[in-house]
């Protein structure tokens, strides 16, 4: 969990969780997680969802499954 904005645009959205999701394929990723009703766990499965920043740019979040 972030207590901090790792940039301005966040500071107001601390604090907020980032995971290290594995894909299936091997490759890991790093994003912030959607606010869920529970807490994220090493092993949990999530999807990806995208967050529109601007018109042209789009962040992607994980949710939970």
């Amino acid at each position: 969990m972030y207590h901090r904005a790792l940039h301005a645009a966040f500071t107001g959205q601390v604090p907020y969780t980032v995971a290290v999701v594995e894909l299936d394929d091997g490759p890991r990723i790093t994003a912030r997680m959607v606010p869920g009703e529970r807490p994220v766990a090493i092993g949990d499965r999530v999807r990806a969802s995208f967050e529109a920043v601007t018109a042209e740019v789009r962040l992607i979040r994980w949710q939970l499954l």
